[in-house]
């Protein structure tokens, strides 16, 4: 552990709101994996996901090769 030095009360006020801010967003984050990871194992879910990178995939494809069209 780094050992941090404080000039003043305001600088660990200031440094205690940075912790808590990125504890909420941790949290948040936390909560969004676990979602997404409770949706992405039904089969129906894994094919909707994998027809998108596919479309992706073949609108690149087809823009690269016929750009001169658009």
């Amino acid at each position: 552990m780094i050992l941090k030095y404080y000039n003043s009360f305001e600088e660990i006020d200031t440094h205690l709101n940075i912790l808590k801010l990125q504890k909420s967003i941790e949290k948040e984050l936390l909560i969004y994996n676990y979602h997404k990871a409770k949706y992405l194992p039904y089969p129906k879910h894994i094919a909707l996901e994998i027809g998108d990178i596919l479309q992706e995939k073949i609108i690149k494809i087809l823009l690269n090769r016929y750009y001169w069209i658009f």
